[in-house]
């Protein structure tokens, strides 16, 4: 009888987990990308980026320099520093699933740039907003006042964005 009440119990949490990521890839289609960039340089116990995590299925604190939600396509970076608690310092949004293992991210990239975006038009994207930069063949950054934004591509579109605190690596 323990066994069959084991199993159902097991049944239960695979049903209570794939809901929480059922939940969790909804609220990463609905996110804004610009939400996040007043978020960069905020400690990883603020309100505001807590309940964006909770959104995003993450309840627990930091414990190491990054949360990587792979099955969203969205990784958070806190190796920086605030008050001597770990600090938000980057967002990673992965566009094509390649070597990272992580999903496509669902949602609304920064300044709407698009997952389609082809190389060729990327120096053009945020031209108007920032100062862009051509770091090598598959990078280009651009930079505004409180944060960067790079973007990586591969052979035809962009592949991956940061948004970063300018003192960020």
């Amino acid at each position: 009888m323990a066994t069959k009440k084991a199993k159902v119990s097991r049944e239960d949490r695979a049903r209570d987990r794939a809901q929480k990521l059922a939940a969790a890839l909804e609220a990463a289609a609905r996110l804004d990308g610009d939400r996040v960039l007043p978020l960069l340089g905020r400690p990883h116990d603020d309100p505001e980026l807590v309940r964006l995590l909770a959104e995003l299925g993450h309840t627990k604190p930091p414990v190491c320099e990054s949360i990587e939600l792979r099955k969203l396509g969205i990784c958070f970076a806190f190796d920086a520093e605030v008050d001597g608690k770990p600090a938000l310092s980057q967002v990673r949004f992965e566009l094509r699933r390649r070597w990272t293992g992580c999903a496509k991210y669902p949602g609304r990239l920064p300044y709407g740039i698009s997952p389609d975006l082809k190389t060729a038009d990327a120096e053009r994207v945020l031209a108007s907003r920032g100062r862009g930069e051509r770091m090598n063949d598959t990078w280009y950054a651009y930079h505004f006042d409180d944060h960067q934004i790079a973007m990586g591509f591969g052979t035809r579109f962009v592949e991956t964005v940061f948004v970063k605190r300018p003192d960020a690596g």
